[in-house]
């Protein structure tokens, strides 16, 4: 080859860098391939992410329930002394008294 010889696709009428049609076909189904991929993963990871912290907020508002449930009882007992020895169990606060009673 001479140093003035052109490359043989330049020869041929192609120009120099440009890729076949074909070869650009695949590469952008290739790239909206790898683009569907992604997404999907990322819609995978967004429903974890969501059905987590559903159960989470489940498990804290089943838990309050029955904490509340068992201040409820706690009050009831007869006894004071009882009803301020569970709801230091419970780690309650005491009940309230009324601002209308007399002290």
């Amino acid at each position: 080859m001479t140093p003035l010889a052109s490359p043989a696709s330049y020869r041929l009428g192609h120009t120099p860098g440009r890729r076949p049609a074909r070869i650009e076909r695949r590469i952008r189904l290739a790239l909206g391939g790898l683009a569907l991929a992604a997404t999907a993963g990322l819609l995978v990871l967004f429903e974890q992410v969501v059905s987590a912290s559903v159960q989470q907020s489940r498990q804290r508002h089943e838990a309050s329930a029955r904490h509340s449930a068992a201040t409820w009882r706690c009050t009831g007992m007869p006894s004071l002394r009882l009803r301020d020895d569970c709801l230091a169990e419970l780690n309650a606060p005491p009940p309230q008294t009324s601002l209308l009673a007399s002290p």
